[in-house]
């Protein structure tokens, strides 16, 4: 589960859970590496670049 903090919101979907969950058992050390990550972005969100918003045109 990821904790959310301030008035940033992580959106966890359903299947973003069961990958997180496959991954505890097959790959802890990457796993906690993304956990870090996400933390680090919460800490502080404009360190990053920002995502993309909309998907790009279909050509």
């Amino acid at each position: 589960m990821i904790h959310v903090n301030d008035a940033y919101t992580v959106i966890q979907k359903e299947h973003l859970y069961k990958v997180f969950k496959k991954m505890q058992k097959k790959n802890r050390q990457q796993l906690e590496l993304i956990r870090k990550k996400i933390e680090q972005i919460k800490a502080d969100p404009y360190a990053f670049k920002l995502l993309r918003t909309a998907a790009p045109a279909a050509r």
